[in-house]
């Protein structure tokens, strides 16, 4: 095995995860990102997020879409295969020799946006179940089968090969020379056994849940709370809905590897444009935290 040599002024590589529930703008905190971040390869994962609609529009003309949802207007066909599209994603020369033609005379990209990894597990799990290379005889069927609606019920040991399939596909990720922002919606997982409820990012199934967050050096959660009213009785002009947790909150899984003795930033309250989030970030962690890992 080949050792990697760093020393600690070396640039540090941002991996980050953020999960949340639905509308908490998870897609927003991740594209509102400060200079040092550059120009972003935005992976549309979730259905619809091709369209940019979560996106504010002073930092659309800083992204490159590649979209791994099934493509508009084409016939679909069993043949289609989205964790050999994740990979090629993944493995992709996107800043050497390898990058897209089109690219030429651009900036090279320096973040890899994915979003979400929980909707590329889902469609990976569906097309492990379909393939039948687990569990065969036990899985369900529903629809005709060679109908476009047909679908399989996936078994344990779809899942656990799913779960497998990400937690690789996301070692592929960190071998990229890009700063890697993926986002995830958000499960939690009640061991069957006694133990605590634990809540974290949702891929396939809930026995990642407490796992998939060590791979990353920054886990964010966020939350939405109500927002407060005035004195009139209306909402509050200055009251941020969203909040990003750096630590753990309750069952909430969140944490930031830092040079720090204490987290000095444990959550932030999101401005509309949540850019405000990544500044205090930078300032609070970007002198700190050059770790190099050997």
């Amino acid at each position: 095995m080949a050792l990697k040599l760093g020393s600690p002024t070396s640039e540090r590589l941002e991996r980050i995860l953020i999960y949340g529930d639905p509308k908490t703008g998870k897609t927003r905190l991740a594209t509102s990102l400060t200079e040092r971040f550059g120009d972003s390869l935005y992976v549309a994962a979730d259905p619809g997020a091709d369209g940019l609609s979560s996106i504010l529009q002073p930092y659309m003309s800083r992204l490159r879409v590649v979209s791994t949802e099934y493509p508009k207007g084409k016939p679909y066909t069993p043949t289609d295969n989205p964790h050999k599209d994740a990979f090629v994603v993944a493995c992709q020369d996107w800043v050497g020799p390898g990058a897209p033609k089109e690219w030429t005379g651009k900036e090279p990209i320096r973040t890899l946006i994915w979003d979400t990894m929980t909707a590329t597990s889902l469609a990976i799990l569906a097309y492990v179940a379909d393939s039948g290379q687990f569990s065969e005889k036990a899985h369900i069927g529903l629809g005709q089968p060679g109908g476009v609606e047909h679908q399989k019920i996936p078994m344990q040991g779809d899942f656990g090969a799913t779960q497998g399939i990400i937690s690789r596909l996301v070692d592929f990720l960190f071998k990229q020379p890009l700063h890697l922002i993926v986002v995830c919606h958000s499960t939690y997982d009640e061991p069957r056994e006694g133990g605590n409820v634990e809540g974290g990012p949702a891929t396939a199934g809930k026995a990642t849940v407490r796992s998939f967050p060590g791979k990353f050096d920054t886990v964010l959660h966020l939350t939405r709370r109500s927002a407060g009213t005035s004195a009139t009785g209306g909402i509050s002009a200055n009251s941020s809905l969203v909040t990003a947790w750096t630590e753990r909150h309750g069952m909430w899984s969140a944490g930031i590897r830092s040079g720090h003795p204490t987290n000095p930033m444990p959550r932030l309250d999101l401005d509309a444009d949540p850019q405000n989030f990544w500044k205090e970030f930078d300032r609070q962690f970007l002198t700190t935290g050059k770790e190099v890992l050997v």
